[in-house]
């Protein structure tokens, strides 16, 4: 596979938005679920 291509394929998949937003759904989940895990944690 030459540069170009790569160049392009990386490009497309982040203007793509669809993963973007879905990693970022997935992350803001993931910190809703344990923020008050280590909350309690620091409070004792």
């Amino acid at each position: 596979m030459r540069t170009p291509e790569l160049i392009e394929l990386s490009l497309s998949s982040l203007t793509d938005g669809l993963h973007g937003s879905l990693a970022t759904h997935m992350a803001l989940m993931c910190m809703h679920s344990v923020y008050p895990i280590i909350f309690r944690v620091f409070n004792g």
